[in-house]
């Protein structure tokens, strides 16, 4: 039976399984959704025992994993049983609705304003999952924006029904 589980690295209360499909020739696919960005631990397990790591084969790797019918097998070098393996989850594309607007000691612009005194407030801008948009990639995923270059419409109304837009 495989398990396959990743744990965050900041709380290890939080733990996604991943979902197991057996191809019935030997191999088994894993496929998972993390909804939140961070990094994790990746363990994979056959029974109650750890599988080995490989690298995707390149050149002049390509075929050192096949079996040759006469001996028997035996892990590539560059396999390994690495029980730390870490996975970057990074953040999705800008979703407004879950953007959070903050008012804080400093930024008290929701709040409270005084006439003539410039004040401000936070818009934290976040994915549909609720991670904020820090700009995060990996080596294999570009960022899907940096959250500094997100846009807001701001629209504040006077109790008189002036109104001033910004962006």
């Amino acid at each position: 039976y495989v398990k396959a589980l990743f744990t965050s690295v900041s709380n290890h209360d939080i733990q996604y399984r991943g979902n197991i499909m057996d191809t019935n020739d030997g191999r088994y696919i894993i496929s998972y959704s993390i909804p939140m960005a961070g990094n994790y631990i990746v363990s994979i397990t056959l029974g109650d025992e750890p599988v080995k790591y490989c690298v995707r084969p390149s050149d002049p790797r390509w075929d050192s994993r096949e079996y040759d019918g006469i001996s028997v097998y035996s892990s590539p070098s560059f396999c390994s049983l690495n029980d730390n393996l870490n996975l970057v989850v990074v953040h999705r594309e800008l979703h407004g609705f879950s953007s959070t607007l903050v008012d804080n000691d400093i930024y008290s612009g929701l709040s409270n304003a005084i006439v003539g005194v410039e004040t401000g407030f936070i818009v934290e801008s976040r994915d549909k999952f609720g991670n904020i948009r820090s700009g995060s990639s990996t080596s294999n995923i570009e960022g899907i924006g940096d959250g500094k270059s997100d846009t807001f419409l701001v629209t504040l109304e006077s109790p008189s029904g002036r109104k001033t837009l910004s962006s």
